[in-house]
């Protein structure tokens, strides 16, 4: 029972439920702040998504997502926050038209979030090779190899070739008197090789990387206006097709392909024969069809007709040796000089800027 005007004695307090009361049993005895009763409407805590459901428990989703800007395994550390997170890593923000883009040494596996390329190659060569040629004698030529050819008789007006014979001993056909006179002309160098010696540089390919490209939205729990990203073991990195230039906070300018084609070579390089000088040709003569001679005529090979010594008296010259020596043997000159061959290919180039 009750007075007009007046109350009764709260009876249920711990119950809250109180049927004949005028007063709210749930504000007189209520201590939680963040209740359906007084609902600000604001976030329970900063592990919260939404709007406030009047409470600040964190359901458990699993291990830490790190890119999706919540705290899935409820340790209160938000993505790049999370110890979970080593993988990634607080970098600018990417601008509009480019792609982030991590670059790590291959192989390596992609983490969650972004996915890879393949193996690329980041900044690939495509200077030509540098291509040259030189030339080493490897036989040297021949100062013995022709006809040789001798003026004999009065003023040497008779003139006759006869075989080279590279200092053997080789018989005239049919006995000769080159009496008074002999003029002998020096055989030339003839033939010989020059040895190929290429000088090439193919600069090359820098050694295969991973690039793990974005999949999806970057994550939170960054300053500055940074995101969570895959970081890559090497450079974080944004990419677009063509040749802009690097926006802020990417500064460091790249090239990437995820293939390349590389044909670059030089083109051979030959040689052709080797030059010289040839000394010490003399043209001995012999009375003695086997050139036993002690002491045979010597000529001098240098074109003029000579006064010689006439053979003993009823005698004849019967037989000679040709004697020549190269020296000076170079190779100068005689070379092809290689060129740069073949370019390159790439496959899906892009930019790359680098943080």
């Amino acid at each position: 029972m009750s007075s007009p005007g007046g109350s009764f004695p709260d009876m249920d307090a711990s119950s809250g439920t109180d049927t004949g009361e005028l007063g709210n049993d749930a504000l007189a005895v209520d201590s939680t702040v963040n209740d359906a009763a007084v609902d600000t409407g604001m976030p329970d805590s900063s592990r919260d998504t939404g709007p406030d459901t009047g409470t600040d428990a964190c359901v458990p989703s699993g291990a830490e997502n790190c890119t999706d800007g919540i705290d899935n395994d409820c340790d209160g550390k938000v993505d790049c926050e999370d110890p979970a997170c080593t993988a990634y890593a607080c970098v600018p923000a990417v601008p509009a038209g480019w792609v982030y883009t991590a670059v790590s040494p291959a192989p390596v596996a992609c983490p969650g979030n972004s996915v890879s390329l393949g193996p690329v190659v980041v900044d690939p060569i495509t200077t030509p090779a540098t291509c040259g040629c030189s030339c080493s004698p490897s036989t040297p030529p021949s100062c013995t190899t022709g006809s040789i050819f001798a003026g004999y008789g009065g003023a040497c007006g008779t003139s006759e070739l006869f075989p080279s014979n590279n200092g053997a001993c080789t018989t005239f056909t049919g006995a000769r008197s080159p009496s008074p006179f002999i003029l002998v002309d020096a055989l030339p160098p003839s033939g010989g090789s020059c040895a190929a010696m290429p000088a090439f540089n193919v600069p090359p390919q820098p050694p295969p990387s991973v690039a793990c490209r974005a999949s999806g939205p970057l994550g939170k729990g960054c300053s500055g206006g940074q995101v969570c990203a895959p970081k890559g073991s090497s450079s974080a990195c944004v990419a677009q097709a063509g040749q802009t230039s690097c926006p802020a906070g990417y500064g460091n300018a790249h090239a990437l392909a995820t293939s390349v084609s590389d044909t670059r070579g030089c083109s051979a390089c030959t040689c052709g024969t080797p030059t010289a000088s040839c000394t010490g040709a003399s043209w001995d003569l012999y009375q003695q069809t086997n050139c036993s001679d002690m002491t045979p005529l010597t000529l001098t090979v240098d074109g003029n007709c000579d006064s010689v010594n006439n053979p003993s008296p009823g005698s004849a010259y019967t037989a000679y040796k040709y004697f020549a020596h190269p020296a000076n043997v170079s190779c100068a000159g005689a070379s092809s000089g290689s060129t740069a061959t073949g370019s390159v290919t790439l496959g899906g180039p892009e930019k790359l800027c680098c943080h």
